[in-house]
């Protein structure tokens, strides 16, 4: 049997360290309840997962940039490992927290490298197919490690989408240690799967350079953008901006669905039903995007997600039936599935070959920046008016993004650009600067 490309074994990795990350966040959340957490403070939790990612990330691509993306994808997987057996032994909410801080870092590297790594892998033409594959093992792997770690969690209520749901926290010293009895278990799993990804992560290689011409040595060695000067170009803003609220959704999506689980009855294992609804409609595009890239200009399917979703999550908002909830959250994955590899691809063509690491961190900055902020506003909201408020808040973001991506691709809207604008090297033209 023949050994599984370079490309495959990235994508093992990935999908395994992408379900590992969907599980975590639901455990993470029982565990900070069974300890006490109120919603606010599940919301600076939320925060915590992002706010060191924050700091790094440009320098992160910077490294990945002149060393290649494979030592810190290793690094990446290795500090995940540490801190998912830190989180087994955290007893309170600090320690938790920490955990949190010190997971999202590592999640932090293997993004950056796992999307830069495809950039080294596959040719410049077929990025968006590339980024495509990325993104979908990731849906898969979030769609199946929220729904088996609910399994695991299961013991903590009765399943169905009833109810059956856990005490609050702090009902009882028996309801506590029920839950414990099952959040414990359950980061273990996380642990074991990440350990059998880091052995796989060794595997690949340390660089790849698809071309070797004296030109291409030389345009490696010429001086690279600032990152200031890379977040002027045209579209970088309004990129970001979509990747902001796609992935602060998300967060609260996973964040906060356990809450409303807790305030309307749900059980564990409908709610990690719920959760996983998103990444399994993402699936659904990602496997259709080649296809409706080749069909549809880019720009309008840029447009259309925050247009369709922008609605979806104000319903999100005030109608918490489990019926309803779950085509919302289908539509919402759908639109939100197509618009993280197309704007990895916008971003990639945007910047010049030597800085594409760099400029995927700045879009996962501007990701960071808002799993940091959006999630304590929307805590705190969710501390005054209901953890469902939270969705107003994104679907408030969702409607700035339409406007900015709206200007942005105005040119491209009227198809003066269409397709071939989308597979243009980045570095052909003035047209894509500010």
């Amino acid at each position: 049997m023949a050994r599984p490309s370079a490309l495959q074994r990235l994508l093992i990795v990935t999908v395994l360290f992408a379900a590992t990350f969907a599980a975590l966040r639901v455990v993470l959340t029982y565990r900070a309840l069974e300890l006490g957490a109120s919603a606010a403070q599940i919301g600076i939790l939320a925060a915590a997962f992002s706010f060191l990612p924050m700091f790094v990330a440009v320098s992160s691509g910077r490294v990945i940039d002149r060393r290649g993306a494979r030592g810190m994808l290793v690094l990446g997987l290795s500090l995940t490992v540490v801190a998912t057996a830190g989180a087994v032994f955290s007893p309170n909410l600090g320690l938790l927290g920490l955990a949190h801080v010190v997971i999202g870092l590592g999640q932090l590297w293997l993004t950056i490298a796992s999307q830069s790594m495809v950039t080294e892998l596959v040719p410049e033409s077929r990025f968006t197919s590339g980024f495509a594959s990325l993104t979908l093992l990731v849906s898969v792997g979030q769609a199946v490690g929220s729904p088996l770690i609910g399994l695991v969690l299961g013991g903590i209520g009765s399943g169905g989408l009833g109810a059956g749901g856990p005490e609050p926290a702090g009902a009882s010293d028996g309801a506590a240690s029920s839950i414990a009895a099952h959040t414990i278990p359950a980061l273990w799993v996380c642990f074991v799967v990440l350990a059998v990804a880091l052995p796989i992560a060794l595997t690949l290689p340390r660089r790849v350079d698809k071309d070797s011409s004296p030109e291409h040595a030389a345009a490696e060695k010429s001086k690279r953008l600032s990152a200031w000067t890379l977040l002027r170009r045209r579209g970088m803003a309004p990129a970001a901006l979509s990747s902001l609220v796609v992935l602060a959704g998300i967060e609260l999506i996973i964040s906060y669905l356990p809450v409303i689980g807790e305030d309307t009855g749900l059980s564990p294992l409908a709610v990690s039903l719920l959760v996983a609804v998103r990444p399994l409609a993402s699936i659904i595009s990602r496997l259709w995007l080649p296809q409706l890239v080749e069909r549809f200009n880019p720009a309008w399917m840029l447009v259309a997600n925050p247009l369709l979703t922008t609605p979806a999550l104000f319903i999100l908002a005030f109608v918490h039936s489990p019926w309803v909830m779950a085509p919302l959250l289908a539509l919402i994955g759908f639109w939100w599935g197509l618009a993280q590899p197309l704007t990895m691809t916008w971003v990639t063509r945007i910047a010049p070959a030597r800085d594409r690491s760099t400029a995927l961190s700045m879009r996962l900055t501007a990701n960071r920046l808002g799993q940091v902020s959006v999630p304590v506003a929307a805590g705190a909201l969710a501390g005054a008016l209901g953890p469902g408020s939270v969705f107003a808040v994104v679907g408030a973001l969702s409607g700035v993004s339409l406007a900015t991506m709206a200007r942005s691709l105005r040119r491209e809207l009227r198809g003066g650009l269409g397709r071939e604008a989308w597979d243009a090297d980045a570095d052909s033209g003035p047209e894509l600067r500010t």
